[in-house]
């Protein structure tokens, strides 16, 4: 859900603003509140509660993207394609678990170079 806001956010800043534009972005905005409920809308405002109150699934995945910056520093150069879920196991998660941050587990996976590599071939850089 936080991809697809920051998506809509930063097409809206690329698209050139005419009124219909703010119109029909304002309606999207208002048909995605809706859509999503109560529920959603809750459970999406506990990602960004302090560490008291944060649920556990939110704090696993800080875990892991910390655990995935401790390894990129301590490894710039990565440890190989697709090899963050094997070294995981150091860091207090299960074999196999995953980053939840494509981003971070290539940086993780392929150290700085890799995550470089891939920053430029997204045109983010």
């Amino acid at each position: 859900m936080l991809s697809l806001v920051v998506t809509g956010v930063v097409g809206f800043l690329l698209v050139p603003k005419k009124w219909q534009h703010y119109v029909v972005f304002a309606a999207v905005v208002l048909v995605g509140l809706r859509l999503a409920g109560p529920e959603v809308t809750a459970r999406f405002a506990t990602t960004f509660v302090g560490g008291a109150e944060r649920d556990a699934s939110a704090q696993s995945r800080l875990d892991l993207w910390a655990g995935c910056w401790d390894s990129m520093l301590k490894r710039p150069w990565g440890v190989g394609p697709d090899h963050w879920p094997l070294i995981a196991p150091e860091y207090g998660f299960p074999r196999g678990k995953n980053a939840h941050s494509l981003w971070l587990e290539i940086g993780a996976s392929l150290g700085f170079p890799g995550s470089f590599s891939f920053c430029c071939s997204t045109g983010s850089a």
